[in-house]
């Protein structure tokens, strides 16, 4: 399906009927990073429509010269809600990128959005100053491919369950949109030491005291880390921080047959607090 925002065609897919869930993917990923990863759970549950979306230069999603920062690409999404969902209540799911964009929404739509389910969020736009995890693989079995394929490389340097199925999943849901994406226009957006990928009001973010928060970290995460994580969503009443050990980035990955339990745990606890 295709919407067009101001002036970018952004495609997306739609499934299901009932609350609204937007799904938001990370940086150089795309939409099918998290429909495979999460289309197979929502095949047992009910009651929700399901939206997942291509970011704007990524997978079936243009760029745009307008889009010059993590601002612009929030006000994007934002427009995307209103022309697509209306001003109907929200869930959220986002991943890495997708959940620093979750935090501009849930900031900018404070009662409207029900809670968010996110995996390895971004809270600190600019590398430099997050806490950041060593990274260290965990050998489960010999992987059958070219071990100098540079994409199993970046693999070697994301995960850390390094077995055939991890193998498998990395190049399912992370090559393609990595191999898709307008990495230009995503150099753009984190130039000048990603004074732009930040937010320009990034320490005044705030949520909804009520809204219902499932954050999951990796423990060896060298990406974004888990510390400043728990500084940010420690103080919200209906937030669960998970903290896996054999755990990175890739954490849909690296632990995606637990996955199940976790999402059926978040949507339980936002209709229980919907229902109070």
């Amino acid at each position: 399906m295709k919407a067009t925002i101001k002036d970018i065609e952004m495609d997306y897919e739609m499934f299901g009927e009932g609350t609204t869930i937007l799904f938001l993917h990370g940086n150089a990923l795309d939409k099918l990073s998290m429909k495979h990863s999460y289309e197979p759970i929502f095949q047992t549950i009910s009651g929700y429509r399901r939206i997942y979306v291509d970011l704007p230069g990524m997978g079936d999603s243009h760029s745009s010269l307008s889009i010059n920062s993590t601002d612009d690409m929030l006000d994007i999404l934002l427009t995307f809600i209103e022309q697509v969902i209306g001003y109907e209540d929200i869930l959220l799911f986002g991943h890495s990128y997708g959940g620093y964009l979750s935090l501009g929404i849930m900031n900018k739509l404070q009662n409207r959005v029900k809670g968010a389910y996110l995996t390895c969020p971004v809270v600190i736009g600019q590398f430099e100053q997050r806490r950041v995890e060593q990274q260290v693989p965990l050998i489960e079995e010999e992987v059958d491919t070219d071990t100098s394929n540079s994409e199993y490389q970046d693999y070697l340097s994301m995960n850390i369950r390094i077995n055939s199925k991890t193998w498998e999943l990395y190049q399912q849901l992370i090559v393609p949109g990595v191999r898709r994406a307008d990495h230009d226009f995503m150099d753009r957006i984190q130039r000048e030491g990603q004074q732009y990928y930040r937010y320009a009001l990034e320490e005044q973010l705030s949520l909804h005291h009520d809204t219902v928060l499932h954050v999951l970290l990796g423990k060896m995460d060298n990406v974004v880390g888990y510390q400043d994580q728990i500084d940010f969503f420690t103080k919200y009443p209906y937030s669960t921080t998970t903290i896996l050990g054999n755990s990175g980035h890739n954490l849909f990955i690296d632990v995606a047959e637990d996955n199940h339990e976790w999402v059926t745990h978040f949507l339980n606890k936002v209709n229980q607090q919907s229902s109070n």
